[in-house]
């Protein structure tokens, strides 16, 4: 199977193996740190850490530590080395420990089938949804919940979701009439519940695509009656039916293009802004490079996401508006504590 029939493959289109295959020729031509000294050095910090969890350390200070270590750990070993140390790393007795993170046990068990469900990012906004799961963990666990939802891609979450609300509301003050929104990989639409113009009858139709049914039902369920129209599909949907949706103020797609190549991300851009009216808008986020919880993310959740630097998340701005001079106009720009990046395509004429 190709990289491109992966990325574009619905539920597929985000799996820890697509994510490390789409590096592997890169890591061919790296210089190999040897493994053993790796695994030697991993097997230290591991074995620390479980005496520090048997000893009563602070279970905020001890995760702090190996994050810090593994992070550092990671910087130098070559991708090849790195992601044979993670399936070793979670097969050692500290998982034990870090499962009581009801979390992280999300993450690692993948009770949809895919990473980064819209149930694991419920765990991040603290939803409802997932009381239960956290007061039926240990205090322990919910002590390590509390930690690993709140360090930076946790903040950066929540803080993206907060930005979703506010790019919606200024689009609908922008607009003298009601306007019309795409989601592309909508998850479980909890922006919806922050955005004054969809409370405020500010939007006209609200198209929500998601891959998983269960986000898709879930959204008609809690939005029966309303603007929203939930749909299942995928990128590939978007790729071949996207002419057919209709055409949008807004448009964007905040928790998927951490997972697409670079061609498929240009190419999803550029179908996107075929869909815009004259003054939309799309947006997109992405995580950047320098994210010092990836290695646990990566080791011990199961959870590979594609991390890019200001510059590429601008090549591919520059790519998918090559040639349409005048038409569009972009930007990108950090979030907070610099974790993610958001961009912003405008059509002008």
């Amino acid at each position: 199977m190709s990289i491109s029939s992966v990325a574009l493959d619905g539920h597929s289109a985000i799996t820890p193996q697509m994510i490390h295959s789409l590096v592997s020729e890169a890591a061919k031509r790296e210089e190999n740190r040897s493994c053993s000294t790796g695994e030697e050095e991993l097997q230290i910090i591991l074995d620390r850490t479980v005496v520090h969890f048997k000893d009563g350390v602070d279970p905020r200070k001890v995760l702090h530590h190996l994050i810090t270590d593994i992070s550092e750990l990671k910087k130098t070993l070559s991708l090849t080395a790195w992601q044979a140390l993670s399936v070793k790393g979670r097969e050692h007795p500290v998982m034990e420990y870090l499962l009581e993170d009801m979390f992280t046990r999300w993450s690692i068990e993948k009770p949809r089938g895919y990473s980064g469900d819209a149930g694991l990012i419920d765990f991040i906004y603290y939803h409802p949804s997932v009381a239960a799961h956290v007061a039926a963990g240990t205090d322990f666990g919910r002590t390590l919940y509390e930690y690993t939802t709140a360090t930076a891609p946790g903040v950066a979450c929540r803080e993206r979701k907060e930005f979703l609300a506010k790019i919606i509301d200024k689009s609908a003050k922008d607009h003298e009439r009601p306007i019309d929104v795409m989601t592309v990989a909508c998850g479980n639409l909890r922006e919806a519940a922050v955005s004054d113009a969809f409370h405020n009858d500010g939007i006209g139709r609200w198209l929500a695509l998601d891959q998983d049914p269960i986000c898709v039902e879930g959204i008609a369920e809690n939005y029966e009656d309303t603007v929203i129209e939930p749909r299942e599909g995928s990128v590939r949907t978007v790729l071949q039916k996207g002419h057919t949706f209709g055409t949008f103020d807004l448009v964007y797609a905040t928790g998927l293009y951490d997972y697409l190549i670079d061609k498929v991300a240009i190419k999803l851009t550029k179908k996107c802004l075929s869909m815009l009216n004259p003054g939309g808008k799309f947006v997109f986020a992405q995580y950047a490079t320098g994210l010092v919880e990836g290695a646990y993310m990566d080791m011990f959740m199961n959870w590979a996401l594609i991390l890019r630097e200001m510059g590429d998340v601008e090549r591919i701005l520059e790519k998918s508006v090559e040639g349409e001079d005048g038409t569009y106009s972009w930007k990108a720009y950090f979030g907070v504590h610099n974790t993610v990046i958001y961009a912003e395509i405008t059509r002008v004429s």
